[in-house]
């Protein structure tokens, strides 16, 4: 995908240069999430999210172990069997507990860059290794962030999806994924400690279960054959782990590997002409927005001349119209196509932002926020607005994203559950 980097002079766009970058991206704004995120400038992410149910239905951006699943179920069998009706506490105790022994059992792979583990910065202040007591109520995320509910928050509503839960209670398939889990925090003597009894506990103990159940230990075959059967209870789901268990871990490299079976070509297909959609119709609008913020109002001749403005559209409508057949055919949603065909027959890049712009009022008025820019005496001025501090105007990868994220996290399962020695 290209990342388009402008530089702004008097208020005319200038091209400043492009290199390659991954991002998937799907649009629709009937199902704009009403929440404050405002970086999803044209409501490209619901339809992310839908394209992403089709290759990995039921897993999310934030689902990528087998042994947050395990974590999960047995932190809520373990309530269930205290009488405890309210299983939170008890699971975010656990995943403290856990946290602390997987980091004290294997420090090498904690202290890695991407270690996987959540929270894995608190975790690190947390630990104690020369000391023969851990203290187990140490803050593991941050204040306000998505995964301030630990595991249960993530994983909860994923394992609802492939079985493992039924109404907040572990399922039978559940059970089997977290039998060996389970068994592990009983005869390491943690059972006290996931229910709140105590304060601190042996560092040798969780070094035990660290070794035993912690992410950094491989899954046993039991559960490998558990965690096989939740993910294989939907057929799509089913053929993308087989197919991308043996797939080199990168976005582009799953996705045409998917686009290589029959089952997956369509959508596949789908795919690239959104990356190439998302391009297309997010550079000029990011442009649009920075004149409008150097330059206070905009007069139409000033992009109606943007010699970059002009380049991305005569680059789109080369594209313009094999893309839009793609993504009808992968079942977009028609107000993106629309969109997409629409810019593409804008005649200058005027008519091009006038487009784009009133795309982007209405999916802020669907998220309950106000846009970025707007209309004043036929110019272009820029809204009071201004979006999240995460948001980098030009750099796609910095967008909303949806099923990249999952196939990855779909491709590290499969790879988890095979390693075990489960033919998938």
């Amino acid at each position: 995908m290209l990342v388009h980097c402008i530089e702004l002079s008097g208020g005319v766009i200038a091209q400043k240069g492009s290199n390659t970058a991954t991002i998937r991206i799907v649009a629709s704004l009937a199902d704009v999430p009403k929440d404050p995120v405002s970086q999803d400038a044209l409501g490209f992410a619901a339809s992310a999210e839908r394209l992403a149910e089709h290759f990995a239905l039921g897993l999310t951006v934030f689902t990528r172990s087998v042994r947050y699943y395990q974590l999960v179920a047995a932190g809520i069998r373990i309530a269930a069997e205290a009488g405890v009706a309210d299983p939170r506490d008890v699971v975010l105790r656990l995943e403290r507990t856990w946290a602390l022994a997987s980091y004290l059992a294997d420090k090498a792979a904690g202290d890695r860059s991407g270690s996987g583990l959540l929270g894995i910065t608190y975790v690190r202040s947390a630990a104690e290794a020369a000391k023969a007591r851990q203290e187990l109520d140490y803050p593991l995320f941050q204040r306000g962030s998505q995964g301030r509910a630990g595991a249960l928050g993530l994983y909860r509503r994923s394992a609802h999806n492939l079985l493992l839960l039924d109404a907040g209670s572990v399922t039978s398939l559940g059970q089997r994924l977290s039998d060996t889990f389970v068994a592990d925090v009983e005869s390491s003597g943690l059972r006290p400690a996931a229910l709140v009894r105590v304060k601190s506990t042996s560092s040798t103990a969780l070094r035990d279960f660290g070794r035993k159940a912690g992410l950094f230990a491989a899954i046993d075959r039991h559960t490998a054959e558990a965690a096989w059967d939740a993910l294989s209870n939907d057929v799509n789901r089913r053929a993308a782990a087989k197919t991308l268990r043996n797939g080199r871990q990168s976005q582009d490299a799953l996705l045409a590997r998917l686009g290589g079976t029959p089952r997956f070509r369509v959508q596949a297909s789908a795919a690239v002409a959104l990356e190439q959609t998302y391009a297309a119709l997010s550079r000029p609008l990011d442009a649009a927005v920075e004149v409008a913020s150097q330059a206070g109002s905009v007069e139409p001749s000033e992009i109606r001349r943007s010699p970059a403005l002009l380049d991305v559209l005569d680059d789109w409508k080369a594209r313009a119209q094999q893309a839009v057949e793609d993504l009808e055919r992968g079942g977009v949603d028609h107000e993106l196509v629309d969109l997409g065909r629409r810019v593409a027959e804008a005649h200058h890049p005027w008519e091009a932002v006038e487009i784009l712009v009133d795309r982007h009022r209405r999916v802020q008025e669907a998220k309950g926020r106000p846009p970025w820019l707007d209309w004043r005496g036929g110019h272009l001025v820029r809204a009071a607005a201004t979006p999240n501090p995460g948001y980098r105007p030009f750099d796609l990868a910095s967008a909303p994203r949806g099923h990249d994220f999952r196939l990855l996290n779909l491709r590290g399962l499969a790879r988890e559950i095979a390693a075990a020695g489960v033919a998938l």
